[in-house]
């Protein structure tokens, strides 16, 4: 059995003489207390007992008890607290949610090919998701002049921790590079035609009236059709854009990409490194931090309002199926290239 002068976990030995400090007679005020090597082999447990000061010896046993204890791996980092709202929210848009994991374009991503053809599309959703977030961005935080608080810190802390890997992540060799521009580059290690996006992205640059150049955009090619609902979304309220960047991103992207990551074995080569760096990165902040974080930020958003659990939940069901229209689109794409390519020969 182990004694009870022996210290029972790491850094008790500072607990008990910081208790005994506090609580001892022997630490009044005008009283010195020497604690030097003669003391060494009399702890702190022994000097309370000589002091008959059982009170403090029982408060002191249970300071390390009540300690905070380490977070076993069955407890989820920064779990959001459980709200009845949030849950059945998302018992109604299970079935929304599960179309989209289990959308069969996963199974078609097997080659380069194939790949070639998804990243072509799937970049204007990673170049578009930066204008969700610095919509949320805008509406969370204070970006203007003069500066003033933030109405809830937790929320602006979690957005802007997010701007800042999203806008400028370590790419590694002491570079530093947005998601888009990852994305572009894991686009020129495959041989993924980049000309379409960075065409638009002139185009952007050169309009006055962005929203209508999407607009037209849309009857050219369908993937314009998700950059309009994107940003159609971040004209919302808050809560209505939490919820779309949460089940429309957040939420839904690790899985996803895993699901990717399973089929294509290619990517575990060096020679294909920024692709794969860019799919292992949201895998494990989007599902270990971002997600949790984004829930808790839904929840501060929502409260108790009936009326916004209701606008939160339409806005998710938009973005959700807005994602499932690309991914159809993107399958067809895969359809007509195999197509074009005609029969295999054996």
């Amino acid at each position: 059995m182990q004694s009870l002068n022996q210290p029972r976990c790491p850094g008790e030995a500072k607990l008990r003489t910081a208790h005994f400090r506090k609580h001892s007679p022997l630490c009044a005020p005008g009283k010195q207390l020497n604690l030097d090597a003669r003391h060494s082999s009399l702890s702190v447990i022994a000097i309370l007992e000589q002091s008959r000061s059982r009170a403090a010896l029982r408060e002191h046993q249970s300071l390390w008890l009540d300690a905070p204890r380490p977070r076993t791996e069955s407890e989820p980092m920064n779990a959001p607290p459980k709200n009845s709202y949030l849950e059945a929210f998302e018992a109604r848009i299970s079935g929304n949610r599960g179309a989209l994991l289990d959308h069969p374009l996963y199974d078609e991503l097997k080659d380069l090919q194939t790949i070639r053809v998804f990243m072509k599309s799937h970049v204007f959703a990673v170049w578009d998701f930066m204008s969700l977030l610095k919509t949320l961005q805008r509406q969370l935080t204070c970006i203007n002049i003069p500066w003033l608080p933030a109405k809830d810190p937790q929320v602006a802390r979690f957005i802007n921790e997010i701007v800042l890997g999203e806008e400028t992540d370590e790419a590694g060799e002491g570079l530093y590079l947005s998601h888009f521009e990852l994305y572009l580059r894991a686009m020129e290690e495959v041989g993924a035609d980049t000309g379409p996006v960075l065409h638009f992205l002139g185009r952007v640059r050169e309009t006055p009236d962005f929203d209508t150049l999407v607009k037209e955009l849309s009857r050219e090619h369908g993937v314009f059709d998700f950059l309009q609902t994107t940003f159609e979304q971040a004209h919302g309220k808050p809560h209505e854009v939490a919820a779309a960047f949460l089940f429309g991103r957040e939420d839904i992207i690790p899985e996803m990409f895993t699901r990717i990551m399973k089929t294509l074995h290619l990517f575990y080569s060096e020679e294909y490194r920024f692709f794969r760096q860019y799919l292992e990165r949201h895998i494990e902040v989007d599902g270990d931090h971002h997600g949790p974080l984004a829930r808790k930020m839904l929840l501060s958003l929502c409260g108790d309002s009936a009326m916004k659990w209701q606008e939160a939940e339409h806005a998710a069901v938009i973005a959700i199926e807005a994602r499932i229209k690309l991914w159809d689109l993107i399958r067809s794409e895969l359809s007509l290239q195999k197509v074009a390519a005609g029969p295999q020969r054996g």
